[in-house]
């Protein structure tokens, strides 16, 4: 998984919610279908430069996951 917002005639990668990817809608309809296995997030610091470093935003994308499961987070693998 992972957030982009549109430049021009490409991407630029952004922490989860500062995108356009309704990654909250994905995890919430993922969740209400019953899946309850891995979430993996995407973060491309080697083709992409620009980014924060991983250190930074994984932890931040970890923390958004977490709300976004809500009371859900207990019964799913973070």
């Amino acid at each position: 998984m992972k957030d982009a917002k549109r430049n021009g005639a490409g991407w630029d990668l952004v922490v989860f919610g500062e995108g356009e990817v309704p990654v909250r809608q994905i995890v919430q309809k993922l969740i209400a279908s019953g899946y309850d296995k891995y979430l993996c997030v995407e973060w491309e610091k080697k083709w992409h430069p620009e980014i924060e470093g991983a250190a930074t935003a994984l932890p931040k994308h970890l923390q958004i996951l977490r709300g976004y499961l809500g009371n859900q987070r207990d019964s799913c693998r973070l």
